[in-house]
């Protein structure tokens, strides 16, 4: 599977979370006439004597029934927007996967070309990993079965790849010269059609915070003493733009070779 592939399939995951935010918010209760409730229960086979509550979002119908672990609560705006803070959380995971992706596909061939940057010379890998593939290939040799250094090398590249993250400029800079890909700064400016880079990565640090304030704070606001628990707003809007931002920015990345 391509990089861009495995981006776009977690992006549209993270879309998906916004939509049903958007069609499950309650807009406001409505008093349920009699004869609706009757033929319903009806319809559905439920017991006359059922008692259920009804949800009108913005273009869905969600039916209640008693017992159900669900409640008109859970419905409410504050509730759904946990949705939302879940939806940013894994854009930013489906770019950091794609970066992961591209590194790893990219460096055993990079390495291939002979030409070495900087970045590429001073990569290091743990000694016990490099042991490890030293092993399976001796291993490999003394059984007459067939060996496969590159694979063997990918593998471990992959396995220590995939214990960083990539998401802030800096590590994704330096993520693209472990591939070869230099200027990367100048690529994503031209691409993205602004005076400076910095107009960039600056949307990129907001998403990181909003990212990091929900997956370390629970999107709580900090408070110096006491005070009432309070979370950080969020607004549907705002998500999907940031979500259409992370998709513009790797593609930008996507071109960059």
């Amino acid at each position: 599977m391509k990089p861009i592939t495995t981006f776009e399939h977690i992006l549209s995951r993270a879309e998906r979370m916004a939509n049903l935010h958007d069609g499950l918010v309650d807009t406001g209760h409505r008093r349920i006439r009699s004869d609706w409730k009757s033929k319903f229960l009806k319809f559905m086979g439920w017991p006359a004597s059922a008692d259920i509550d009804r949800i009108i979002g913005r273009g869905a119908l969600v039916v209640i029934k008693d017992r159900s672990v669900l409640s008109r609560d859970d419905f409410a705006t504050e509730a759904l927007d946990d949705l939302l803070r879940s939806s940013l959380v894994m854009g930013v995971s489906a770019l950091d996967r794609y970066v992961h992706e591209r590194v790893v596909k990219g460096v055993v061939s990079a390495y291939g070309h002979g030409s070495l940057n900087a970045v590429q010379r001073s990569f290091s890998l743990p000694m016990s990993l490099t042991f490890e593939v030293i092993d399976t290939m001796r291993r490999a040799q003394r059984d007459n079965k067939r060996v496969r250094p590159a694979n063997d090398v990918r593998n471990l590249v992959q396995e220590h790849i995939h214990k960083r993250t990539f998401q802030k400029w800096n590590d994704i800079v330096n993520a693209f010269k472990l591939i070869g890909v230099e200027e990367l700064g100048d690529h994503v400016r031209d691409r993205m059609k602004v005076k400076n880079v910095k107009l960039v990565t600056d949307q990129l640090d907001q998403i990181l915070k909003r990212r990091n304030e929900v997956v370390h704070e629970g999107d709580l606001i900090i408070h110096k003493r006491g005070g009432e628990e309070r979370l950080h707003a969020i607004r549907p809007s705002v998500v999907r733009r940031q979500l259409q931002f992370l998709r513009d920015f790797v593609l930008v990345l996507d071109a960059a070779k």
